[in-house]
């Protein structure tokens, strides 16, 4: 989690030099959820939303306060945050199994264009089986359920089907 969109936006680019995969290997998220630098990161950044309506009428409140000479109570007050807007930085589904993983990664970002086995084959570098048998116990449903369905759904719908 980085202290804000900036922030965020460097960790991505960190990532992205280093050769890590956002979201299948990190998960990222900013704060402030400012929409601009959010939407053109790429992927688009999860970011926490503050309640920045809030912030303003509280800090006018404390303002106030110290205006008319009173010592305010405290300097410090927590303001919790609008919530969670969810973006591609930390839309993922963590699978313990290295091949599985790479399988599921592999799928949400072609899920848009005809596959076959040798493309996965080639993609995963290790037994098919072994890959389809850790699929099926941590995602719940079959690596080729999971296969033929990419191409008429929308990729985050691929990977949360019920089995």
């Amino acid at each position: 989690m980085a202290c804000n969109d900036i922030a965020g936006q460097q960790v991505l680019e960190v990532c992205r030099l280093a050769g890590l995969s956002v979201p299948d290997q990190v998960a990222v998220i900013g704060v402030d959820n400012d929409e601009v630098l959010c939407q053109l990161a790429d992927p688009p950044l999860t970011s926490v939303a503050p309640d920045t309506i809030r912030i303003g009428y509280e800090a006018a409140a404390l303002l106030d306060q110290m205006m008319a000479g009173k010592d305010p109570e405290r300097m410090d007050q927590y303001i919790e945050p609008l919530g969670i807007v969810p973006r591609r930085s930390t839309d993922t589904l963590v699978i313990p199994h290295a091949g599985a993983a790479r399988a599921l990664s592999f799928l949400r970002r072609h899920f848009r264009n005809p596959i076959t086995l040798k493309d996965l084959d080639t993609e995963l570098q290790v037994s098919l089986r072994s890959v389809q048998d850790a699929f099926k116990a941590h995602v719940g449903r079959s690596l080729h359920r999971s296969w033929t369905g990419c191409g008429s759904l929308s990729q985050r719908s691929c990977c949360e089907n019920s089995p």
